[in-house]
């Protein structure tokens, strides 16, 4: 049982950053009270990333991608573990 919980959280956070990644591309400069509460959620865990891979000068920001693959990877991790 708490191996499906843990999956589910590790999920749900890996669904929020991909659904930030498509709403900056789909209205990259609106501001909307869903696109603000996704982002509140997201951005904690991406400004750690935006400092080691910051984004570069043709604007392609390569955190999202680098935190869904460490969220993987503990996910799968802390799974093994536990089991």
């Amino acid at each position: 049982m708490i191996l499906f919980f843990i999956s589910i959280v590790f999920k749900v956070i890996q669904a929020l950053v991909l659904l930030n990644v498509i709403l900056s591309f789909i209205m990259p400069y609106e501001r909307n009270e869903f696109k603000t509460i996704v982002s509140n959620l997201t951005e904690p865990l991406l400004k750690y990333f935006r400092v080691i891979i910051p984004v570069g000068s043709f604007g392609f920001d390569l955190a999202p991608m680098l935190l869904l693959f460490l969220l993987e990877f503990a996910e799968r991790g802390l799974i093994a573990i536990l089991s």
